[in-house]
């Protein structure tokens, strides 16, 4: 040991993770999607999304240009695969990406990658789990007029409407609750818009993949908009009764002696009450966990 330089590195638990990213083959996949790359270029993009999935679950919050210092302590050439250093890992190189990414569509991208792992791995399911978030920002974001998406205001889940923010859009699949479509939205989208198009755009993808699935989809209750669920929409779909319906507050408000309960197991238990009206679905299932009522409305 003597005369002998000895570095030491940290790879905590994002070890784990870049051996994920090589067992999906996730670089490879991409680049196979991004076309020709200069014989010149260190890091293609497939690398770099890899390097910015680490950085994101290395709990680090430094920015795009901050990359390479996360890298600093890591053994870069066993996370990547490749004989690169930090300094590798510039702002230009992941911008670079990001730009072809965003010219690809991500969105379009992301899928076709979640779909190809999902089926090699035969993880597709037949239901899909829908729900949105979002996400707040700082800053005036003035608003780009070649983006699809707008930042700006809008229904806070995160209790911030004094700032801009976007939305995210999220389906999940099968056993797994595997990412299968993932989305960016205007600040100021409505679930009860977006719900509806999320799934003509998850079941269009589907056919352009040539995948098949019966399309059982599960969201919370702004799924149920009735001039769109009234209609023959091809899938069965499951939601939440919004209690903007009278009849679904009727029932949250009814005693207990006033129903007919199943147990449903321990804990739960079940009244099923059909309503058949011109307006409405036909039938309600209402349900309660101990003290806490819920309602559901299937179909």
């Amino acid at each position: 040991m003597k005369n002998q330089n000895i570095k030491t590195a940290t790879l905590d638990h994002i070890g784990l993770v870049a051996a994920m990213c090589k067992d999906l083959d996730i670089a490879n996949k991409i680049d196979a999607r991004m076309g020709e790359h200069g014989p010149r270029r260190v890091v293609r993009t497939g690398t770099a999304v890899v390097a910015m999935i680490l950085n994101g679950l290395g709990f680090t919050n430094r920015r795009l240009y901050l990359t390479h210092q996360f890298f600093h302590d890591k053994p870069i050439e066993r996370l990547l695969g490749l004989p690169l250093t930090p300094e590798d890992i510039t702002d230009n190189t992941l911008g670079k990406a990001l730009d072809e990414i965003a010219e690809y569509g991500a969105t379009k991208l992301f899928g076709e990658i979640a779909y190809e792992i999902t089926l090699e791995n035969k993880l597709l399911g037949e239901i899909n789990r829908l729900d949105t978030t979002s996400v707040y920002v700082h800053g005036e974001y003035k608003k780009e007029t070649q983006c699809p998406m707008e930042i700006t205001y809008g229904h806070s889940k995160d209790h911030r409407p004094d700032l801009k923010q976007f939305v995210l859009s999220l389906v999940v699949n099968g056993p797994a609750s595997i990412p299968t479509w993932y989305e960016a939205l205007s600040g100021n989208s409505s679930d009860s818009k977006s719900f509806h198009e999320t799934i003509a755009s998850v079941r269009a993808f589907e056919k352009q993949i040539d995948v098949s699935t019966k399309g059982k989809w599960i969201a919370d209750s702004k799924l149920y908009v009735k001039e769109k669920l009234l209609k023959d929409v091809g899938f069965l779909w499951l939601t939440r009764v919004p209690e903007t319906i009278k009849e679904a507050r009727e029932l949250l408000e009814k005693a207990d002696n006033e129903m007919a309960w199943d147990e449903v197991m321990e804990g739960y238990k079940a009244s099923a009450s059909h309503i058949h009206h011109s307006s409405m679905l036909p039938a309600f299932a209402h349900v309660r966990h101990m003290q806490k009522r819920l309602s559901s409305l299937f179909a």
